[in-house]
C-alpha cells in the first residue's frame, strides 16, 4: 500500500514538473518575442586601438526595449601601453618601465537622449583590469591589478540608414585605484596615477531593424523623416 501510494506520489510529481517547464518554457518564450517584437538589441564591436597595441577588444551589448534610452555593454581587453603613455606618470619615466594588460573586464551603462542606442549619449563604466610590469634591463617582474571608475561621454553614429555597422567616437576620465600593490621590481615599484584621461572609437555593428523601421517617423540623425 505504502509502495502504492509512493509512486502515485512520484507520478504526480513528475507531471506537475513537467506541467511548470512547459509553462515557464513558453513564458519565456512569449517574453523573447515580444522582446523581439517591441526592438531589444544586441551588438558586437571592437576597439581597434587595443588590436594596434598588440593586444585584443571584445565587446557585447544590450538595448532593452523596456528602457529605451539605456545602452548596457560589456568588454574584455589587453594591450601593452605605449612608452610615452607609461612616461606620462612623472612617477615612472625614465625608468624603464613596460606595462601590459594581460586581462581586464569592464561594465558600460550609457545613457542617449535620443533613445534608440543612437547619437550622442553620456555613461560610467568599471573596469578592472590585471597588469604585468616590466623594466627593460633589469630581471623580474611585477603584478598589478587595478579598479577604475569612469565617466565617459561619446556619439554613436550610424552612417548608412539600414545597416547595422556604427562608429562610436567617445572621451572619459577614470580614477584609478590599486587593489594589489605592484612589488618592486629592481629598485623601484611602479606608481598608478590617480586619474587616467580616455580616448578611442568602437566599430561595430548591430543586429536587426534599423531606428527607421522601428520609428518610421524618425531617421537615423534622430530628425523627423522627410516624405520622397
Amino acid at each position: 500500500m505504502n509502495d502504492l501510494v509512493s509512486r502515485d506520489l512520484n507520478r504526480l510529481l513528475m507531471a506537475l514538473l513537467t506541467v511548470g517547464l512547459l509553462t515557464t518554457s513558453a513564458l519565456a518564450a512569449d517574453t523573447e518575442e515580444e522582446a523581439s517584437r517591441q526592438g531589444t538589441r544586441f551588438s558586437v564591436a571592437s576597439d581597434p586601438a587595443a588590436w594596434m597595441m598588440n593586444g585584443y577588444s571584445g565587446i557585447v551589448m544590450l538595448e532593452p526595449s523596456v528602457i529605451p534610452h539605456w545602452r548596457m555593454s560589456a568588454e574584455v581587453f589587453g594591450l601593452t601601453f605605449p612608452e610615452v603613455v607609461v612616461e606620462l606618470s612623472e612617477a615612472n619615466r625614465g625608468h624603464g618601465w613596460q606595462r601590459q594588460i594581460i586581462g581586464s573586464g569592464v561594465l558600460y551603462v550609457d545613457y542617449h537622449p535620443r533613445g534608440h542606442g543612437e547619437g550622442w549619449h553620456l555613461g560610467g563604466a568599471v573596469n578592472l583590469m590585471f597588469s604585468r610590469l616590466t623594466r627593460e634591463g633589469i630581471d623580474g617582474e611585477s603584478s598589478l591589478t587595478t579598479l577604475e571608475l569612469l565617466g565617459r561621454g561619446g556619439y554613436r553614429w550610424f552612417p548608412v540608414d539600414g545597416w547595422g555597422l556604427f562608429l562610436n567616437p567617445w572621451v572619459g576620465l577614470g580614477a584609478l585605484l590599486a587593489i594589489e600593490e605592484p612589488a618592486p621590481v629592481g629598485d623601484r615599484a611602479f606608481e598608478e596615477p590617480p586619474v587616467q584621461f580616455l580616448g578611442t572609437v568602437h566599430v561595430g555593428w548591430r543586429f536587426g531593424a534599423s531606428a527607421d523601421e522601428r520609428h518610421p517617423g524618425v531617421s537615423s540623425t534622430g530628425e523627423p523623416a522627410q516624405d520622397p
